[in-house]
């Protein structure tokens, strides 16, 4: 029941995702836009992966009980996945 109330966010976050990631690569020219998370936050995780970025390093920090992973996202992968998405939603 509690994940039917996290869907709306859940949009939320991709939209809000996705508009800094168009900000980045359209406005600001960047080339590559990368970030870090630890690995227990899987939410992220997935919200990197839909949006194409690859994983590029792992620290571990297993004093923690978590690791550090890093992710990249290059422009012509963004692209890209935008492409596929609007020509899934046409089909």
């Amino acid at each position: 029941m509690w994940q039917a109330r996290l869907l709306p966010l859940l949009r939320i976050a991709i939209e809000v995702g996705s508009a800094l990631l168009d900000f980045g690569f359209s406005e600001l020219k960047l080339g590559k836009i990368s970030g870090s998370t630890v690995s227990a936050n899987t939410r992220i995780a997935k919200l990197a992966e839909w949006s194409g970025a690859e994983v590029v390093g792992i620290s571990p920090a297993s004093h923690l009980g978590w690791s550090e992973v890093k992710w990249i996202l290059i422009k012509e992968r963004w692209k890209l996945r935008n492409t596929e998405r609007y020509l899934n939603l046409k089909n």
